[in-house]
């Protein structure tokens, strides 16, 4: 019985054991975070192989100047590493930050990546300035570049009144904005939103797309920039 159980241990410690290795990633930073806003920025990237698992990062700081490492475990499979790149995205809560001018390095496995970071003082003492729909998901149009954002927002009394979008370099900031019609009901209500992502001939290999979301949150969806 001993010996099966120490057998079983030490296959375990096989099958599961993994090294921690550096990866590449690409940051985004949206322009127009304020400082009752959560701050929250994107790494999108892909993983060499299949034996690579659970991408991750770790931050550390010195004064206003922000490092992000980025990781993931390698995990060696008994039948080998199956040659495919498998994409990624990681969303880096910064969580509420002061206003000011702060620095992000992204430090990928071969060079780093240098953001600028500003936050402005809100105007309003609100979590949002602005009513945003609760979004949760991206649906795309085979035939052409409309897509759909959709999500639930939890009262019935929030009605679309407009999409603000911003191109900010390889990403798109989305501004779905609500307002409040009627008398307000915690009743969960579905919603789907038209929005079409307009085509940038300088970023071949995709743009993000940066949803404002209710309650200072954003949703992050890397589209293909391709002609459809």
């Amino acid at each position: 019985m001993k010996l099966a159980l120490l057998a079983l241990l030490m296959f375990s410690s096989t099958v599961f054991a993994f090294e921690k290795v550096k990866i590449n990633g690409k940051l985004y930073v949206a322009n127009g975070f304020d400082d009752n806003d959560l701050v929250e920025l994107t790494v999108v990237g892909t993983l060499p192989n299949s034996c690579y698992k659970n991408p991750s990062y770790e931050i550390e700081r010195k004064d206003n100047k922000f490092s992000v490492r980025l990781f993931a475990h390698y995990v060696p499979l008994p039948e080998g590493c199956r040659e495919v790149s498998m994409p990624y995205t990681e969303t880096i809560n910064f969580g509420m930050m002061y206003a000011g001018d702060y620095g992000v390095a992204l430090i990928n496995k071969k060079n780093t990546e240098l953001k600028s970071l500003q936050i402005k003082t809100a105007s309003s003492q609100l979590v949002d300035e602005f009513l945003y729909g609760n979004v949760s998901g991206v649906v795309e149009n085979d035939y052409n570049r409309e897509i759909e954002l959709i999500g639930v927002n939890p009262v019935n009394c929030l009605e679309l009144d407009k999409v603000v979008a911003d191109v900010q370099n390889a990403m798109i900031v989305v501004r779905p904005l609500f307002k409040e019609v009627g008398t307000c009901e915690n009743k969960p209500t579905p919603f789907k939103i038209k929005y079409t992502v307009p085509f940038l001939d300088d970023q071949v290999k995709g743009v993000l797309l940066h949803v404002r979301v209710m309650n200072g949150r954003s949703y992050n969806y890397l589209y293909q920039n391709q002609m459809k």
